[in-house]
């Protein structure tokens, strides 16, 4: 493996420990910075508003990809993560900081998604599983080593929890460019034959989480209501496809949630390397 690929890895790795440390890692410092709001009524707020932001983004940035390469939505990813822990580390009042939780969603799921499309058409198939074995690990780490890291931020100020992810983001960003650039230069622009996004199918993934969490809050017959939409199932509502593909036996096909390109491309995705 080239030294231009270990350095993409290491880029991936920082990127996604980023994005795993503010998803699940920051759990105890959460309760801390609502307090210091006088909102702690709000706590699950701040992690329905960055999933409901991931799953939005990981929807469009599917997309984009399947169209426009991977480029643009990791450097729209970058950004818009990087803005959202810098606005969410000044935030004045709980409001703004919902809104910066939000924000770090929009971000986190394009960097999501579009990582793992790099990583499809970036490196050969043989080393491709070691590669998500490693994508894996920096996931599961922060959700043992955040929550204490997170926990002694507090104790100086908590928005250390959000400063500290500010040059993080900056690092990977720096680190990852390059790779993508070699990624995005032998993009070939698909088949042409990628869907559009389902509005209503989007709508419904994405505003799930804060129907089911309206469900358990003291709001008479209306948390009925909301628990009903939150928990239906939309069969158009996945990412890959406007329509399941249904398999021999009548079920739903895994495959008809992947990206377009992926399930389109098992040929791209079987090519040796993308440069």
């Amino acid at each position: 493996m080239t030294e231009r690929r270990w350095v993409l890895i290491v880029g991936i790795m920082l990127s996604v420990f980023a994005v795993a440390f503010q998803a699940i890692g920051i759990a105890t410092a959460l309760p801390t910075v609502m307090e210091h709001f006088g909102a702690s009524h709000l706590y699950p707020w701040a992690f329905t508003t960055f999933i409901s932001g991931m799953l939005l983004a990981v929807i469009v940035a599917g997309r984009v990809a399947d169209v426009h390469g991977p480029s643009l939505p990791i450097y729209v990813g970058f950004a818009l993560f990087t803005v959202g822990v810098l606005v969410a580390w000044l935030a004045p009042s709980v409001w703004v900081l919902l809104g910066a939780r939000l924000i770090q969603g929009l971000g986190a799921g394009a960097l999501n998604l579009t990582l793992t499309v790099i990583v499809a058409h970036g490196f050969p198939a043989e080393h491709r599983p070691k590669i998500m074995a490693l994508v894996s690990f920096c996931w599961l780490l922060p959700a043992f080593v955040g929550p204490p890291i997170a926990a002694w931020l507090t104790l100086f100020d908590w928005r250390l929890v959000f400063a500290v992810m500010v040059p993080l983001s900056l690092i990977a960003f720096v680190i990852t460019v390059p790779g993508v650039r070699g990624v995005q230069a032998q993009f070939d622009g698909g088949d042409g034959d990628v869907p559009p996004i389902p509005v209503a199918a989007t709508a419904a993934v994405v505003l799930a989480p804060s129907f089911i969490l309206l469900a358990g809050q003291p709001i008479g017959m209306w948390r009925w209501i909301s628990a009903a939409a939150g928990s239906r199932r939309s069969p158009g509502a996945c990412v890959g496809s406007s329509r399941p593909r249904r398999g021999a036996s009548g079920r739903a096909s895994p495959a008809s949630c992947w990206p377009a390109r992926c399930r389109r491309g098992r040929s791209s995705l079987r090519r040796p390397s993308c440069w």
